[in-house]
């Protein structure tokens, strides 16, 4: 007899803090085997909107919010309240990773 053993891992993403995924739930099941360690994706230092890379979208992001100064903008990536080229420094050091 062939047995199929299927497991799953689920993980539910609610934000991000500090540029790293809020992770609030993390299930695991199936197979009635050991659960399964689950590591949530880190994000690059220079990934503004957060899909892995270092490209081109982060730099229009960052463009975007160019020598402006507050509290919350995705865009100020060593969070010294303003975009300026110490930013721009930091997503080209990271560009393709």
């Amino acid at each position: 007899m062939n047995k199929i053993i299927l497991s799953y891992v689920v993980v539910v993403v609610v934000g991000f803090a500090a540029g790293m995924p809020a992770v609030i739930h993390a299930q695991y099941g199936g197979g009635g085997g050991m659960p399964v360690a689950a590591i949530a994706p880190v994000n690059k230092v220079g990934d503004i909107n957060h899909d892995g890379l270092v490209d081109e979208i982060d730099f229009s992001l960052l463009m975007s919010e160019w020598s402006q100064a507050g509290k919350s903008l995705s865009a100020d990536l060593n969070h010294d309240g303003q975009v300026d080229e110490n930013d721009f420094s930091i997503l080209m050091s990271n560009w393709g990773l």
